[in-house]
């Protein structure tokens, strides 16, 4: 493909170049060659505009979609969402209400990916925006990508039941149509929320199936974040070897295909990983690493959990006062800024950290306080 782009670019045969740079995307793109797929992509669009006639619009929906999820993988978010709005426009433009409903599935989840609070709204919007789509056409991939992007709006707000409703539908409808995009990213949520509730053999069942599609479709994103919560399943079964192995591979790749967020946060796993098994020092390394690589990424999510990390790491070496100056305004930051479910899962474990320092330290009533409270957010 790029070889027969290359021969029709110098030759001026504008339509086959564009058919050929299309195609030398999406191979780029099923490979991980960000690079190389972001420079097709982009020169296919720029040799479009000498094609006479004009190219028909519906011919640049799987330009923008390709491009927008190679810019998802590399956690440059703001040019995904601009491919993804171009993409429906398209969409909109030809009539073409199923893809119309896919960009709004991508739009959905590239707001929910940059972690934060002010996101949210657009998040919902575009649920809800497809779920209308939906009543107007009937077409059941747009409502499985609509019930999809609700479940991550009740995951924000801490609501996992309803979450997992939704979610459910989806994944049961997705499962009867064949449609394995949806049912690559239901299965990386139902298991992400299996784990945080305690479920962790249903975590790893789901984490497993999950993985497998989204490496059969070549959805290097849902991968990615596959890889992550399926480490922790395995460590919270007690399964240490898989756990590690798993780590090292999602690290492996998230280097790879240079998404800085899953780099930053596995870092954060493996000092975490390292201080439960008692190897503290070696784990303030990795949390002042993951710590920097969020500073310098500018990342908040992978600094703050690099953050508490350091705290509980204080409170093992008995530095007391050093464990608080991170636990105490770390707890406010998470109360302030904190994305969706990281702020009460976050919250949760900031408490117990505070409450173990203070019972340490002979602070026993306010112990008490920081229990109550944290059952009371797990509950």
């Amino acid at each position: 493909y790029e070889e027969l782009a290359h021969h029709f670019t110098r030759g001026e045969a504008w339509d086959k170049a564009f058919l050929y740079l299309l195609k030398s995307g999406d191979k780029g793109r099923q490979a991980y060659a960000n690079q190389e797929a972001i420079a097709f992509y982009t020169q296919a669009i720029d040799v479009s505009g000498r094609i006479i006639p004009p190219l028909d619009a519906a011919r640049f929906l799987p330009v923008y979609e390709g491009r927008g999820l190679v810019w998802m993988l590399q956690t440059k978010y703001d040019e995904a969402i601009a491919d993804f709005q171009m993409m429906r426009q398209v969409a909109r433009a030809s009539g073409n209400a199923q893809k119309e409903g896919e960009s709004l599935g991508h739009l959905a989840v590239a707001h929910w990916a940059m972690f934060s609070e002010e996101q949210i709204p657009f998040v919902e919007q575009y649920a809800q925006e497809a779920m209308q789509l939906f009543q107007r056409t009937g077409d059941p991939k747009i409502l499985a990508r609509s019930l999809t992007s609700l479940g991550l709006v009740h995951q924000v707000r801490g609501n996992l039941q309803e979450g997992n409703k939704k979610l459910e539908e989806s994944l049961q409808i997705s499962r009867r149509e064949g449609y394995k995009d949806s049912l690559s990213h239901n299965l990386l949520w139902l298991s992400a929320h299996a784990h945080w509730q305690g479920y962790s053999r249903r975590a790893i069942q789901l984490g497993q199936e999950g993985l497998a599609v989204s490496r059969e479709i070549h959805d290097g994103f849902s991968e990615l974040f596959d890889l992550a919560f399926l480490c922790l399943a395995y460590w919270s079964a007690g399964d240490y070897a898989h756990a590690l192995t798993v780590l090292h591979e999602g690290m492996t790749k998230a280097k790879e295909r240079e998404n800085r967020f899953v780099v930053g946060r596995l870092t954060n796993t493996l000092g975490w990983f390292h201080s439960e098994f008692g190897d503290v020092s070696r784990a303030i390394d990795y949390d002042y690493e993951s710590l920097e690589l969020g500073r310098s990424s500018r990342i908040s999510n992978v600094e703050i959990s690099a953050l508490i990390n350091l705290g509980l790491d204080h409170v093992a070496l008995g530095q007391y006062e050093r464990a608080l100056s991170y636990l105490g305004p770390t707890l406010d930051r998470v109360q302030r800024e904190a994305f969706g479910a990281h702020r009460w899962r976050w919250k949760i474990r900031l408490l117990i950290g505070l409450a173990e320092l203070s019972y340490t330290t002979g602070a026993y009533e306010q112990a008490l306080h920081y229990v109550e409270e944290g059952l009371k957010e797990a509950r």
